[in-house]
């Protein structure tokens, strides 16, 4: 399992490929949109520095994020792509309902 360290976060992208396209879901349209901006994806690991808060809770494994699609670090593991991010690279988190 990957760890993150210092202010670092890993996240998990969700997205798909299709025709030769990169799309990526956007939940509040629920739709698939070209990959050209923004990002969905979720927390897999915080590292231990991390200070990013949503409503006064620190930003956990398990929390949706959108972030842009040039940050963070690819890195892949066990045949997955993650991202290594900052945590200035976050632009929102997505609340569950």
């Amino acid at each position: 399992m990957l760890q993150a360290v210092g202010q670092n976060y890993i996240i998990k992208p969700v997205w798909e490929k299709e025709a030769g396209k990169f799309r990526f879901w956007v939940p509040e349209r629920g739709v698939w949109a070209q990959y050209n901006g923004f990002v969905y994806g979720i927390v897999i690991s915080t590292g231990p520095k991390c200070k990013l808060t949503y409503q006064d809770k620190p930003l956990q494994s398990g929390m949706k994020i959108i972030f842009l699609r040039h940050e963070g670090k690819p890195i892949k593991y066990d045949g997955e792509l993650y991202y290594k991010m900052k945590e200035r690279w976050v632009q929102a988190v997505i609340e569950e309902k």
